[in-house]
C-alpha cells in the first residue's frame, strides 16, 4: 500500500506538542514504531501515555542540540526496535529577533537549533540507514527523512529575521542531503508549514501583527490549516507512495500564499 507505515521504525523530534505530536500520533495510528523525542519530559510522558490504544510508541527525553543526546537517542531506538526507517525533524524553534541589535543572539540560537542540530541527527541516522541496507543486501529504499520547515513571507518583517534565515538554511540543507543521499536510496524532503505555524507564532508574540488576519479565518479553499494536514503530508513523504520524491520543499498553506504576496 502506497501510504503504509506498518512496521516502519520512526524517530520524531519535537513530539511533545504541536506538529511533532500530530506526526507521532499519525504514524502510531498507521502501525509504525514511533520513538517520540522532546526536551519537555513532563509533556512527553503525558503524550506518550495518551498514544492510541495498541500503538507501539516509546519516548526519549533530551536536548538534541547535545551531541551525546543524539547518539543515545539512536542507541535507544535500536535497542527498542532494532532499526530505523524514518526520521522526522519537527523540532522547529522560533523567537523574536532584531537585525539591528548587535547583541541579539537569536540568529545563533535558531541556527544552532533549527539547522545544526537537525544536520547532526540527519547524518547519524542516515549512516545507520546506509549500514542497514548494506547488511541486508537490499536494493529497496533505505529510508526517508522529513524536515519540518516554515513558509516565511518573502518580505519577512524584522521580528522574523533570525527565524527566516534558519528556515532558508534548513530548506537548502534538505536539498543538499537529498542530493548526497540519493545514491544510497534515502529520500530527504521538507514540509513548509504556512497557516499552522503562523498561528503558533501569533500566539507567542504580540509583535507578529502581520500574521493575524489570515490565520484566524479560512483562506480561498475554505479550510483552516491544522497540524493534521502537516502530519498527513509527512506520512506521504515517509511512505513508499513517494519513492520518486526527494529534494522537495512541500508547502502546506490553504491561504494560497497570501502572506508571500502581501506588500
Amino acid at each position: 500500500m502506497p501510504f503504509s507505515m506498518t512496521g516502519k521504525t520512526t524517530i520524531v523530534t519535537g513530539a511533545a506538542a504541536g506538529i511533532g505530536l500530530a506526526i507521532a500520533r499519525r504514524f502510531a495510528e498507521a502501525d509504525a514504531n514511533v520513538m517520540m523525542v522532546d526536551s519537555d519530559d513532563q509533556a512527553l510522558r503525558r503524550e506518550c501515555r495518551d498514544m492510541p490504544a495498541g500503538s507501539n510508541a516509546q519516548r526519549y527525553c533530551g536536548d538534541i542540540n547535545e551531541k551525546l543526546t543524539i547518539v543515545n537517542l539512536l542507541a535507544a531506538t535500536l535497542d527498542a526496535y532494532e532499526r530505523v526507517d524514518v526520521l522526522v525533524n519537527a523540532n522547529l524553534r522560533w523567537r523574536h529577533s532584531d537585525p539591528m541589535v548587535s547583541h541579539d543572539d537569536a540568529l545563533d540560537e535558531l541556527f544552532r537549533h533549527n539547522v545544526l542540530a537537525n544536520m547532526r541527527l540527519t547524518r547519524l541516522v542516515a549512516d545507520r540507514m546506509i549500514q542497514q541496507a548494506q547488511d541486508e543486501g537490499s536494493d529497496r529504499a533505505a529510508g526517508a527523512i522529513v524536515n519540518i520547515s516554515a513558509l516565511v513571507p518573502e518580505n519577512a518583517p524584522p521580528e522574523l529575521f533570525a527565524f527566516s534565515i534558519s528556515c532558508a538554511a534548513l530548506n537548502r540543507m534538505t536539498q543538499s542531503f537529498a542530493s548526497a543521499l540519493a545514491r544510497h536510496r534515502i529520500r530527504v524532503n521538507a514540509v513548509a508549514a504556512g497557516g499552522v505555524l503562523a498561528t503558533s507564532l501569533k500566539r507567542r508574540s504580540s509583535a507578529a501583527t502581520h500574521q493575524r488576519e489570515s490565520t484566524d479565518r479560512a483562506g480561498p479553499l475554505d479550510h483552516i490549516d491544522e497540524t493534521a494536514d502537516i502530519a498527513e503530508t509527512a506520512q506521504f513523504l515517509a511512505a513508499t507512495g513517494a519513492l520518486a520524491v526527494t529534494g522537495e520543499i512541500m508547502t502546506i498553506d490553504s491561504t494560497y500564499g497570501s502572506e508571500r504576496r502581501r506588500p
